[in-house]
């Protein structure tokens, strides 16, 4: 049996051998299209439409997309008067824990500073 296998070997290489000069000429006789396997049709048409696709580093380029963005030195006048509010306020309420009446019942002294607050409001208003 091994005998046999080797004699196919044999005959499958000579055969390979001897096609090699038989392919060409067949061929030539058929169209272009047709000598080319299908898978690799199928991969060129493929790598045409990825040659036709925008890149992403074309797009970017194209638009002019900056990579990083500018930074605004411009002061922020929000941020300043945020500051002020919160110094005056950080001032009224360490007037408001010196208050004795604050101590003493501190429900009571909000209601007083609110209900003042307002008084004050109506009569600015006025």
């Amino acid at each position: 049996m091994a005998v046999g296998k080797r004699t196919s070997l044999r005959t499958k290489l000579e055969k390979r051998v001897r096609g090699g000069t038989g392919a060409i000429s067949k061929s030539d006789s058929r169209p272009v299209k047709q000598v080319l396997a299908k898978s690799s049709l199928r991969r060129q048409k493929r790598k045409l439409r990825d040659q036709l696709k925008p890149k992403l580093e074309e797009l970017a380029t194209a638009l002019d997309v900056p990579d990083k963005p500018k930074l605004d030195h411009t002061p922020n006048a929000h941020k300043r008067g945020a500051r002020a509010v919160e110094k005056g306020e950080i001032q009224r309420f360490g007037l408001v824990l010196k208050d004795k009446t604050f101590r003493s019942s501190p429900f009571d002294a909000l209601k007083r500073a609110i209900a003042a607050s307002q008084t004050d409001a109506a009569s600015a208003s006025k």
